[in-house]
């Protein structure tokens, strides 16, 4: 028994079949040839804002706490990875932009351990009933997780760099 002659499917039949692989089909197509998103504009500002900031601090002869121009060199980062990817129309998925962005995840977890460990006045916490103390280090404790957090997101993210440089699949599956 096929499938047009009532056996699986007795109301369908074979061109029905047929219509909707094709329609299936020509969905995949329409999604996978999507034009790229142009991130110009946005890869712009992103390298702009740093830019005028340590010009103006540069300028008026001051400077920033150190954790800061880590983040706004982070930015400028960004913005350069999004204005390149948008002139040149690089892959977004491919294993250089993996890099930036393990590179960029490294940057604030440094950034957050920096804050957490050097700066140890200033740290509010919100829970209510103990100490202050162990407030203050328990908020330097969360803020240390988040630099956690990002450290390992960034080894993953080199990981997925590699695996696109060597053009491995990388679904999470191990294959042997």
């Amino acid at each position: 028994m096929g499938y047009g002659d009532g056996g699986h499917f007795p109301c369908i039949a074979d061109q029905e079949i047929v219509a909707v692989a094709d329609h299936a089909r020509s969905c995949v197509k329409r999604i996978t040839t999507a034009p790229q998103k142009n991130y110009l504009v946005g890869g712009l500002v992103l390298c702009v804002f740093p830019a005028v900031v340590l010009f103006v601090l540069h300028i008026e002869d001051a400077s920033l706490p150190m954790p800061f121009p880590i983040l706004l060199g982070l930015l400028f980062l960004h913005g350069l990875r999004a204005v390149i990817c948008s002139l040149f129309r690089l892959d977004l998925d491919g294993a250089m932009s993996w890099l930036v962005d393990a590179v960029s995840a490294a940057g604030f977890a440094a950034a957050a351990f920096w804050v957490a460990w050097h700066l140890k006045e200033g740290w509010k916490g919100g829970l209510p009933f103990i100490p202050a103390n162990w407030n203050q280090n328990t908020a330097r404790i969360v803020f240390a997780g988040g630099g956690l957090v990002a450290a390992v997101a960034a080894v993953r993210l080199l990981r997925k760099a590699v695996n696109r440089f060597r053009k491995k699949p990388d679904d999470g599956i191990r294959r042997a």
